[in-house]
């Protein structure tokens, strides 16, 4: 049985005026975020999955029917993406403008108002893609949705942690951890999710890694700076390449 499908994949948003006012600096001409995703003109279907959805296919066994079926949800999703950055064009140029002018006046309070209406442009170009993202975990199975959960969470600690030098041993512990977290993953909210992979975290951090390790990730998070750009600068909304959201993931629906 499919499982009851929600997802939503979010893109980073500096929160703050002056996040936004260095990511300005590098800011380019409007066009589709990753071209492997605008590639496929949108006359024809997909003829390949690519990326983290042929690893979502890879990873959760889908049969050929479900590949299929993926290809074209994948075709039908960029092209209606596509089409809400037509749509949107003028209007993203537009605020760019009044970034740029608001970065060049020192002006705060008229920066945090644009970026509050950047963050109302990529909240609809999500509502965009969620139409599609809930057809995708939909043709999973509960069994394929939980693998998929899994090998996600056990990536994204050995990222996160591979900067202390993990040893085999510690990868295939993460990793199956993780594989037994994954159960509760499926079908519940963020709020819950949150608390999980936290919790997981906490105790790999404590019965998997040596003192030596957790010394050295702690100096690392001293080390980190107080506030990174995030990329809050207006670009054509696109969908996300992070490897551990751009497939969906089943969620709770309402």
């Amino acid at each position: 049985m499919p499982v009851n499908p929600h997802a939503c994949a979010r893109l980073p948003f500096a929160k703050s005026a002056a996040a936004i006012a260095l990511a300005l600096a590098a800011l380019g001409p409007l066009a589709p975020a990753h071209a492997e995703e605008a590639a496929a003109p949108a006359s024809q279907p997909a003829a390949a999955l690519k990326g983290d959805f042929l690893l979502l296919a890879e990873q959760t066994s889908m049969t050929a029917e479900q590949r299929a079926k993926l290809a074209e949800t994948l075709h039908e999703r960029e092209t209606a993406i596509q089409a809400f950055n037509a749509q949107n064009e003028a209007k993203i140029r537009q605020l760019q403008k009044e970034m740029l002018a608001a970065r060049e006046t020192h002006n705060r309070e008229s920066m945090l108002m644009l970026g509050k209406q950047h963050q109302s442009l990529e909240a609809a170009r999500r509502d965009v893609a969620d139409k599609y993202d809930k057809r995708i975990v939909g043709l999973m199975t509960k069994e394929q949705a939980q693998t998929w959960e899994g090998y996600k969470l056990s990536r994204a600690l050995l990222r996160d942690l591979g900067k202390v030098n993990l040893s085999a041993e510690q990868g295939a512990a993460i990793r199956s951890r993780s594989e037994k977290t994954a159960a509760a993953l499926v079908g519940t909210d963020d709020q819950s999710r949150n608390k999980i992979r936290a919790e997981l975290r906490k105790s790999i951090e404590s019965d998997v890694l040596t003192q030596a390790q957790r010394d050295e990730l702690q100096k690392s998070v001293e080390r980190r700076p107080a506030e990174t750009p995030a990329g809050g600068a207006p670009t054509k909304p696109a969908a996300p390449d992070n490897p551990a959201s751009s497939a969906p993931s089943p969620a709770k629906s309402n």
